[in-house]
């Protein structure tokens, strides 16, 4: 019975964003904005003691959005629609006949 529960919602999870035909565009921009900042972020280049925090803030914060948008939030969303679940099966005796 639990198995087949998730059968049905691996379509929405394969939706949100897990599969490789919408991971590859997010990825490969991630990659190319990180190896675009990584020779300011490293110092290469004249003053880049003004730019080099930035760049090194940039490329943390398109990791942790990459993170966040290919694996937290689907997950998340797993959790709560079996939540959502859970609680309507439990409120479901509470519902009036009509």
């Amino acid at each position: 019975m639990r198995q087949k529960h998730y059968l049905v919602k691996k379509p929405s999870f394969v939706q949100l964003g897990l599969t490789a035909y919408s991971a590859r565009p997010i990825v490969m921009t991630t990659i190319a904005m990180i190896a675009g900042m990584m020779p300011i972020a490293i110092g290469l280049g004249g003053d880049s003691s003004f730019r080099q925090p930035m760049a090194i803030a940039v490329i943390g914060g398109l990791i942790s959005s990459t993170a966040l948008s290919l694996l937290v939030v689907p997950v998340t969303f797993l959790y709560i629609d079996d939540l959502e679940r859970r609680l309507g099966r439990a409120f479901s005796r509470f519902k009036p006949d009509l």
